[in-house]
């Protein structure tokens, strides 16, 4: 972690976290308890540094789908929604700011994400696992390459079901 890094880290003050888009797309042909993998990923919208103000400011979306297991890979559901995070006492360069929004408000975000989805989804009938916990070290190591975080798992077979 880079001194301007931390220095950010020490001072900053979460200022909004506010939810600005959803949308929720549950296919009417999905079969409750048909097999689909699950796949949740993110990615920042805008990022900007504000550095007259002090601040950093960005949207972050996330992204919760479950699929069918066939080669055309058919979405069954799809949960979106995206976050405008504002962090204020951001005294530092553009690197270090923006290196901290991406670290620190994908973080502050994915909770009321986790809870979104729980939500929306249950309003849809859908019975579903609940959303992993995550840690830093996870984004860190997974999203390099297109804001993606591959957690993919498979809906645990029900009792009654083939193979349960």
């Amino acid at each position: 972690m880079s001194e301007a890094y931390a220095s950010i880290a020490a001072k900053a003050r979460l200022e909004a976290l506010k939810l600005v888009y959803s949308e929720f797309d549950l296919k009417p042909e999905h079969a409750q308890g048909e097999p689909l993998s699950l796949e949740i990923g993110t990615h920042w919208v805008e990022q900007e540094h504000r550095a007259d103000e002090g601040a950093v400011v960005g949207v972050c979306e996330w992204l919760f789908r479950g699929t069918r297991d066939n080669e055309a890979r058919e979405a069954m559901f799809v949960v979106k929604a995206r976050y405008l995070v504002h962090y204020s006492r951001v005294d530092a360069d553009e690197g270090a700011a923006i290196a901290f929004l991406t670290d620190v408000g994908r973080m502050a975000v994915y909770p009321y994400f986790r809870a979104h989805v729980a939500m929306v989804t249950g309003a849809g009938g859908l019975v579903l696992p609940p959303l992993p916990t995550i840690n830093i070290g996870t984004f860190q190591k997974r999203n390099q390459l297109g804001g993606r975080v591959g957690a993919r798992q498979e809906q645990p077979a029900k009792e009654g079901d083939a193979g349960a």
